[in-house]
């Protein structure tokens, strides 16, 4: 009787894990939609390979949770998809250097375990939600049309990636920085990048 009730509890189990593994992959595969990946772009997001953790830059955790989606420079047009947000486990979202338009979705700002997103360098325009502004690490630069920067009250990108960036050039923090208006020229003082000791610029880390 155990033993029965045992290989019943682990087939419901793993019904609840496809039910989960498919409802995530359902917001991949809209998000792949909505970032008109083309050609052989993200082949293998698709129906016929059922479990999204087998998918390109996707990672998951030991429960099959959607954890991790990194997909920088790939040359996407398209937009951000609302049902992002479904992936109610997502700690890390890298987008950045596409050429991704329109704006951020409320929806994003819901995920309660992100800790890292970095949408720098595409065409965004509009509101940040609030919430963003308190992920751990998060940079929006280089999208002009954002409410970032130093006429608003938030910074276009965290003090973490200041860190980050500290890090992985060896150089000290200065009081004052430059900010990056594009991929062209840095500007005004913000907390968001900084010229080097020869008066080079530096680029934060997307």
């Amino acid at each position: 009787m155990e033993l029965l009730l045992l290989r019943i509890i682990l087939v419901l189990a793993s019904l609840l894990t496809i039910s989960t593994t498919n409802s995530e992959g359902d917001a991949l595969l809209d998000m792949k939609l909505k970032l008109k990946a083309t050609g052989n772009q993200l082949s293998d997001w698709n129906w016929r390979q059922i479990n999204p953790c087998t998918w390109y830059s996707v990672v998951c955790d030991n429960n099959n949770n959607v954890v991790q989606v990194t997909l920088p420079s790939m040359g996407f047009t398209g937009v951000l998809s609302p049902r992002i947000g479904e992936l109610k486990h997502l700690n890390v979202l890298i987008l950045s250097e596409n050429h991704l338009s329109g704006t951020i979705p409320d929806t994003l700002a819901s995920i309660p375990s992100l800790r890292d997103i970095r949408l720098a360098y595409n065409n965004l325009s509009g509101q940040i939600p609030g919430r963003l502004f308190h992920v751990a690490h998060y940079n929006f630069s280089g999208n002009s049309h954002l409410n970032c920067g130093p006429k608003f009250h938030h910074p276009c990108a965290s003090h973490a990636s200041y860190q980050e960036l500290k890090h992985d050039t060896g150089m000290a923090e200065p009081t004052h920085g430059h900010r990056r208006t594009g991929r062209g020229q840095w500007t005004d003082p913000e907390p968001e990048a900084e010229n080097d000791a020869s008066g080079g610029s530096l680029k934060l880390k997307a």
